[in-house]
């Protein structure tokens, strides 16, 4: 089951993040969604992995885990 987007809450040169909600369990989730022609184009591929890097590791109510 794929969630379906509500609301485009953020955009930015390199990504846009959307507010989706769960079909099964109606959880509502931020998906960022990144385009990665954009990514490469503008070398910004380290940066990515640091922010993943980053993300796997902060434990924090208000911050989203991988």
């Amino acid at each position: 089951p794929h969630p379906y987007a509500c609301c485009r809450p953020g955009a930015g040169a390199l990504a846009t993040v959307s507010l989706v909600q769960h079909r099964k369990n109606q959880r509502y989730l931020a998906l960022k969604k990144m385009d990665k022609k954009k990514i490469l184009k503008m070398k910004q591929l380290e940066h990515i992995h640091n922010e993943k890097s980053l993300l796997e590791e902060v434990d924090h109510p208000f911050i989203v885990g991988l």
